[in-house]
């Protein structure tokens, strides 16, 4: 049988290995929502030419726009471009960034969560013992 201050020892050492996972996790996940981020908020250069940032892309241009007949206007510059620029952006890097980003973000905090919780707790009964003793 092991004495107490060894169980306490690996016990903390399993806490702060649990933390250490989360936060490495937490960092994976942090960069794959900064480059998600990044591909939505930053301006980039397409085969017609500059483009302006999905975020800030005015959404009249991509869709068809229409006169006082209904009838659609297709075929204008803008329209042309906006539509060009949608689909010259890479979106299956940044929505599969995301994708894998979530569930290392809930299993990051949980494991950051429960190693600080419990070695914040040892440390609590270590201290409640040592007061009483």
């Amino acid at each position: 049988m092991a004495h107490p201050a060894v169980i306490t020892s690996r016990f903390l050492e399993g806490a702060e290995r649990q933390r250490a996972w989360g936060t490495g996790l937490l960092v994976v996940a942090g960069l794959l929502w900064i480059y998600a981020a990044f591909e939505l908020f930053t301006p980039y250069h397409a085969d017609r030419g500059h483009c302006t940032a999905p975020f800030a892309r005015d959404q009249d241009t991509v869709h068809a726009q229409y006169d006082q007949d209904s009838s659609a206007v297709f075929g204008s510059d803008d329209h042309e471009k906006a539509v060009a620029c949608a689909a010259d952006r890479d979106w299956p890097k940044p929505v599969a960034a995301l994708i894998i980003a979530l569930p290392l973000t809930a299993v990051g905090s949980s494991l950051m969560t429960a190693g600080t919780v419990g070695a914040r707790v040892q440390r609590l009964i270590r201290d409640m013992e040592q007061s009483t003793s």
